[in-house]
């Protein structure tokens, strides 16, 4: 995340504004997503969780020396975190993570904490069109995978993530969409075998959300929120006990190859090792490795959490659950309310975080949120914050190795990261290892796709986002 999420400032704007909303007057010079290596360790942005996350991991600190290591990783967040620990856990290799900033900065740290069982953004329908039905079952059954590798990990190191209700709400945000649930109920328990509940209008809006876009619902059976930066935390704290090593204000600089060995330089430092694994996500330059070049797409997720809402209030707003919501919007809006009775609202939208977009985008989903609960106009919003999470050109997360047998990726998660990272990471541990624990089939075996015109890939963006919108709105 860019500078302008990195201070906090009261907004003069309509006095709904709290002190962390952290905007800047002026735009970000280095457009959003361009780390600032020269100033390592930056704070996290001024969100919910990091308000509410407890203390920071206590890391090895800074590289300062010439160290060796069997695996590096770069990036702390769920992908790197989880590799890590499973590394040393489960096969005894006790890796190094390197983090520019600190652990669970990037959008680890700041999503909308839903582990969920998505796999890409297909409808299940193209995924049983595009593949066998046997294959589009395993490929399901990985998002189902990934959640119980978060409860795992959870479970099995005591971490306190403020965990929510089980279950993951899907409402049909327009009458005509409806029969689309419907039928995606039909094709979970044809094709892949699993049970889903549909639940009309009424009866939505009687006992779980009465959105006034709430037409029906798919509910969903597994998943469920947490704090994501608790959980980032509680998982690195989990692979440092089992081993491994975490360098937190330590950005690589430099990535050079000599005798076989990955030569990794930081600011004060250098890393020598025999294999790594890129884990930045949306974070992910076309200089860091040329393999990576043009292969991503970074988008702009936006989150916005209210004051705690007194139970009348929520009662009045119609918000009687604490499970997980989303829409069947392409450009999906999530909320959640949280344990201590505050929303949680997030949506896409946007392509760079500067200041002043960040005052529009903030606007935007604000009056968004009000739309679906209008007896929240006169609630203030306590945080909001931007982030970048990842696309790729298939719409599918990738994990996989480069054209160089040594150097490994996880990467791409379309916005569905706690759980596929955290899956994912585990995945990356175990090809490491020579103890490969994926499926075999399409999502693992085909690479990371690049993109056909990588120079146009905002200007694509943009245009998808134009696109979507209508769709959405009109059909």
């Amino acid at each position: 995340m860019s500078k302008t999420n990195q201070h906090s400032g009261a907004s003069p704007l309509l006095g709904k504004y709290s002190k962390n909303l952290g905007f800047d007057a002026e735009p970000d010079t280095n457009v959003g997503r361009v780390l600032r290596l020269d100033m390592p360790g930056l704070p996290h942005a001024p969100s919910y969780w990091a308000a509410n996350a407890g203390e920071e991991v206590n890391t090895s600190g800074e590289l300062e020396t010439r160290q060796e290591t069997s695996v590096a990783i770069i990036g702390a967040g769920f992908t790197g975190l989880s590799c890590a620990y499973h590394l040393a856990k489960k096969h005894g290799i006790k890796a190094t993570v390197l983090e520019a900033n600190k652990v669970g900065w990037g959008a680890s740290g700041r999503n909308g904490g839903f582990s969920m069982i998505c796999v890409g953004k297909d409808e299940y329908a193209e995924t049983l069109a595009r593949l066998d039905v046997e294959e589009a079952r395993q490929h399901f059954h990985v998002g189902l995978d990934a959640v119980k590798t978060v409860e795992e990990i959870v479970r099995d190191n005591n971490i306190e993530v403020d965990r929510s209700e089980s279950g993951w709400i899907n409402i049909a945000h327009k009458k005509s969409r409806i029969a689309d649930l419907k039928e995606t109920k039909r094709l979970l328990k044809e094709g892949f075998g699993y049970d889903t509940e549909y639940i009309g209008g009424d009866e939505l809006r009687r006992t779980l959300i009465n959105s006034s876009e709430g037409c029906g619902a798919l509910l969903y059976p597994d998943g469920f929120g947490l704090n994501p930066l608790k959980y980032a935390r509680g998982i690195a704290r989990a692979a440092i006990e089992h081993g491994a090593t975490i360098h937190d204000k330590s950005p690589v600089l430099s990535w050079t190859k000599e005798g076989g060995k990955h030569i990794l330089r930081t600011p004060k430092g250098v890393l020598v090792a025999d294999q790594v694994v890129i884990a930045t996500a949306g974070y992910t330059l076309d200089a860091m490795n040329p393999w990576l070049s043009g292969r991503i797409l970074p988008a702009i997720s936006n989150i916005a959490v209210t004051r705690p809402l007194t139970p009348a209030e929520q009662q009045q707003a119609g918000l009687r659950t604490t499970q997980m919501v989303s829409d069947t919007r392409k450009l999906v809006f999530y909320y959640r309310l949280l344990p201590d009775g505050r929303l949680l609202f997030g949506a896409r939208g946007g392509i760079r975080d500067e200041g002043n977009l960040n005052h529009k985008a903030y606007e935007w989903l604000t009056q968004r949120m009000v739309d679906m609960f209008p007896s929240l106009a006169s609630v203030k919003v306590d945080y909001f914050w931007r982030g970048w999470v990842c696309l790729s050109r298939d719409k599918n997360p990738h994990m996989g190795t480069t054209d160089d047998p040594t150097v490994h990726y996880s990467i791409a998660y379309m916005g569905n990261g706690v759980s596929l990272a955290s899956h994912f990471g585990r995945l990356v541990a175990g090809r490491i290892a020579g103890k490969p624990e994926e499926p075999k089939i399409t999502l693992f075996k085909d690479p990371l796709p690049k993109f056909e015109l990588p120079a146009f890939r905002e200007a694509s963006l943009r245009a998808a986002y134009v696109y979507y919108g209508i769709k959405d709105r009109f059909l």
